[in-house]
């Protein structure tokens, strides 16, 4: 057991080990830098797989098609299922 004086050892396995790895970096990063970076990562990905498969994926074929076409629906269908794997991991624990 840890006393809460102690830092915790970085051997430290699972759960224990990433809260030890998340309080290293809040202690060094402030907080809203750290938002502000993640977020700047996400959106310049976004825009960066959207420029690099239209580069790549020039002509049209019938299987990108498809995707495309049944991209809305995919969406949608999957936000039950991500739901319900939600609660079930929830329960789990």
């Amino acid at each position: 057991m840890l006393d809460s004086q102690q830092e915790p050892s970085p051997r430290i396995q699972g759960l224990d080990g990433f809260r030890a790895f998340v309080k290293l970096i809040y202690q060094h990063v402030p907080v809203l830098l750290l938002i502000m970076a993640i977020a700047l990562l996400e959106a310049s990905s976004g825009i960066g797989f959207i420029g690099i498969f239209g580069k790549v994926i020039k002509n049209t074929n019938q299987i990108v098609r498809w995707f495309s076409d049944s991209s809305y629906w995919i969406y949608l269908m999957h936000l039950p299922v991500v739901t319900l794997v939600v609660f079930w991991m929830a329960v789990e624990r």
